[in-house]
C-alpha cells in the first residue's frame, strides 16, 4: 500500500496512541470490531458467539463461525455486532468509484480480504481463508488497522483513502463494507451522484 507522500508535514498520533489489537487464533473479526471502535467497549469472543447463537438459535453447529468454536465469523455477525452499537453496514458497490462516497457521513471502513496460508516461504494451494481489517479516520487520517499487521498502516488524507479503496475494489476477491450512523444509511446521505 502506497503511503501519503504528505506524511511528514501532518501532527500524526504515535502508533502507541492508536489502539491496535494483534492477530489471536482466528479471531480477525473482533479485531477488526475493536481496532475500529479503537478499544471503546471491546468485544469479546464470549459476546460475538452469542450473537451467533442468536443469529441460529439451537443450531449444533453454528454456520456463522468455525465449527470447533475457534473464531472465524462471518459477515453477519460483523452486521449484528454494529447494529448492537447503533452502526449500520453497507455493502460497497465495486461498480461505483470510491469518488461517490460522502466520506464525512462514514464512520470507517471495513475490508474482506483473501489470505494464503503458508508455511515459512512456501504458499501452501487450495487451501485459502478470509480475513477482516478495519480502516478508521483518527485525528484526520486514515489508517488501515490489520491484526496481522505489526502496526497500523498509514493510509493519509480522502485523496488517499479514495485510491486505496479503489485499488480494493479492483480486485474480484475483496469486499468492502461501509460503516455508517443508522440515520445516513436510512437517508443514504453517504452516497453523492457521480459528476
Amino acid at each position: 500500500m502506497e503511503r501519503d507522500s504528505n506524511r511528514k508535514n501532518i501532527d500524526l498520533p504515535t502508533k502507541s496512541e492508536i489502539y491496535h489489537e494483534k492477530q489471536s487464533r482466528l479471531l480477525c473479526a473482533m479485531h477488526a470490531l475493536n481496532n475500529f471502535f479503537q478499544n471503546d467497549h471491546p468485544f469479546s469472543k464470549s459476546e460475538l458467539d452469542r450473537i451467533c447463537e442468536r443469529l441460529t438459535p439451537g443450531s449444533f453447529i453454528n454456520p456463522h463461525r468455525n465449527f470447533l468454536g475457534l473464531g472465524n465469523y462471518d459477515v453477519n455477525v460483523l452486521i449484528a455486532a454494529f447494529q448492537s452499537r447503533n452502526l449500520e453496514t453497507i455493502w460497497m458497490d465495486r461498480r461505483k468509484s470510491p469518488n461517490c462516497l460522502v466520506l464525512q457521513e462514514i464512520e470507517g471502513f471495513i475490508l474482506n480480504v483473501p489470505i494464503t496460508w503458508k508455511i515459512g516461504a512456501f504458499s501452501i494451494p487450495y487451501i485459502r481463508q478470509r480475513h477482516w481489517v478495519a480502516v478508521k479516520k483518527i485525528t484526520g487520517q486514515y489508517y488501515l488497522l490489520d491484526s496481522k499487521a505489526a502496526e497500523p498502516t498509514f493510509i493519509g488524507n480522502e485523496d488517499s483513502l479514495r485510491k486505496c479503496l479503489q485499488e480494493n475494489l479492483q480486485r474480484d476477491d475483496t469486499n468492502i463494507l461501509l460503516i455508517v450512523k443508522q440515520d445516513v444509511a436510512e437517508k443514504s446521505s453517504w452516497f453523492k451522484s457521480p459528476d
